[in-house]
């Protein structure tokens, strides 16, 4: 349960937003003892003028990709494991 100290807390160290699917999958994570990890890609805004969900080209699609891949990489290796233990 979501209470207004945690809600000041947060806002306090500059979360913005919660983004409903995430915290759902972090939830589970955590009940289940698993990591999770989430890369958001952010493509409309209130006020925004350009087009809604404009995501960019397909070579910018792709230079995405592949830091998210570097990242997640990044990730299960400083924690001892590999491509294997995500596979659970």
């Amino acid at each position: 349960m979501v209470s207004r100290h945690l809600l000041k807390l947060h806002a306090g160290a500059g979360v913005l937003a919660v983004e409903m699917q995430a915290a759902s999958l972090f939830a589970f994570g955590a009940a289940r003892g698993f990591p999770v990890g989430l890369i958001a890609h952010v493509t409309n805004a209130v006020g925004h003028t350009e087009e809604q969900f404009d995501k960019g080209g397909a070579p910018l699609g792709y230079e995405i990709f592949k830091a998210v891949c570097r990242a997640g990489r990044r990730t299960l290796l400083s924690q001892g494991g590999g491509p294997e233990r995500s596979m659970r």
